[in-house]
């Protein structure tokens, strides 16, 4: 343990820490301290009755055709879900096939038509209906039912609602009196009334505690990070200073103290220094275990030929570049595609593990099966290279034309082009 804690000093250091006062005053702290009455709160909830009061939503595929006979043998046809790509192709020119994602009942024009559909069941074809535009046939594809959140749930939510609101017009008012507290006697001066929050407490860099908790430093992510940047840019002693960080955040630091960084002796790092020497063996043993298995698989013609036979050995399903196997890591995947035949071995670290793994057959495709695959691939690079013939092109004729621009004919057309725009702004 004292060898490695000596080789390895600096996976045993302290960081620096600062015990430091803190203030926050924001449109949240403030918000805290305002009392918002239940008549406001109901009165918030019903305003919000289309956010909590949820109806009920169904996803449509609906086809409306001219006559009740074509509806008839649309519906003959609809067997299931799977069936909507050919009832589209077989509706007709004059036909409507529409998919309704999510739709209310009050979106849907027709009203018999709409009840029609949210009392049908899922999964099942209805129809003929006659409706306004004509014979329709449809199919419920999900429900999403109806969902009523209770006052009592969104109580509190409301209240910051409202509290954030109404504090967002008392902060510049409250920065100004916070600014004159500091200003005649510190921290300590701010009044308790102001709807700022104090808090204290010693903190390394990352803004972390000696427990390896985040501090409790009210406010959002990127107002943390400023204020623990605040707090090791400031000197010890330092006069506090309201500033503006972000989010809307105002906050004032005071450095009290400073624990400079320093590395840990043996004794003080004891725990932390044998997890990481044993963590190392490990390591090194399965290193080692791993090469063993690797230098006779690949003297012997695979792992299948190891004596004795290795527990646990695993086979894998066929795998390609354009179908990786999620069972087999990216890196040995990476590899496995460099051998040039079966029976060769390779062994790479994934991770925290050694893999080993042996190639057992090469599978060349039909090229017949794959002519979509070919097809796409040949589109793409046709694509590519008109791309690149017609770049080059250009290149080349801007270096023997060498073209220059036309100022006036420019102006022109931009002159041409805000009239247009001014006048569609106007109408």
């Amino acid at each position: 343990l004292a060898r490695y804690h000596a080789n390895h000093p600096w996976e045993f250091h302290a960081p620096e820490y600062r015990h430091a006062r803190i203030v926050v005053l924001s449109a949240d702290t403030i918000g805290h301290q305002i009392d918002i009455s239940d008549a406001d709160l109901h009165k918030a909830y019903e305003a919000q009755a289309q956010t909590f009061n949820a109806p009920e939503r169904r996803n449509v595929q609906i086809v409306t055709v001219p006559t009740q006979e074509r509806a008839a043998a649309l519906r003959a046809q609809w067997a299931d879900a799977g069936s909507w790509a050919l009832v589209q192709k077989n509706a007709g020119k004059d036909a409507a096939a529409v998919e309704l994602p999510g739709v209310r009942q009050s979106d849907v024009p027709s009203t018999d038509l709409a009840k029609q559909i949210f009392s049908a069941p899922a999964d099942a074809t209805q129809g003929p209906v006659k409706s306004e535009g004509g014979w329709v046939v449809f199919r419920v594809t999900g429900v999403t039912p109806a969902h009523v959140t209770p006052f009592d749930e969104v109580k509190q939510a409301l209240h910051d609602q409202i509290a954030h609101g109404r504090a967002q017009a008392l902060l510049g008012d409250r920065v100004q009196k916070v600014q004159d507290a500091i200003a005649g006697g510190g921290l300590d001066a701010i009044p308790a009334d102001l709807g700022a929050a104090a808090v204290s407490g010693e903190l390394d860099q990352n803004g972390m505690t000696h427990e390896g908790a985040p501090a409790p430093i009210p406010g959002g992510d990127a107002a943390r990070q400023a204020i623990v940047a605040r707090i090791f840019s400031q000197a010890k002693g330092a006069s506090p200073e309201l500033v503006q960080g972000p989010d809307g955040v105002w906050y004032a630091v005071s450095v009290d103290s400073v624990t400079p960084g320093h590395d840990l002796s043996l004794t003080e790092a004891g725990p932390r220094v044998a997890a990481a020497w044993q963590a190392e063996a490990r390591r090194h043993m399965a290193d080692q275990q791993a090469t063993t298995f690797y230098t006779q698989a690949a003297g012997q013609g695979g792992l299948a030929h190891v004596s004795p036979a290795i527990a646990g050995v695993e086979h894998s399903q066929p795998i390609s570049p354009m179908q990786p196997s999620p069972e087999i890591p990216r890196e040995v995947a990476a590899l496995i595609f460099r051998l040039d035949h079966p029976g060769q071995s390779v062994m790479t670290q994934a991770g925290d593990s050694y893999v080993i793994a042996t190639l057992t057959a090469i599978n060349h495709p039909d090229p017949a099966t794959q002519k979509p695959l070919y097809d796409r691939v040949r589109a793409g690079l046709a694509q590519s290279m008109g791309d690149d013939i017609e770049m080059t092109y250009g290149t080349a004729l801007e270096g023997i034309v060498r073209p220059k621009p036309n100022n006036s004919a420019i102006r022109a057309v931009m002159t041409e082009v805000t009239g247009s725009q001014n006048t569609g702004t106007g109408q």
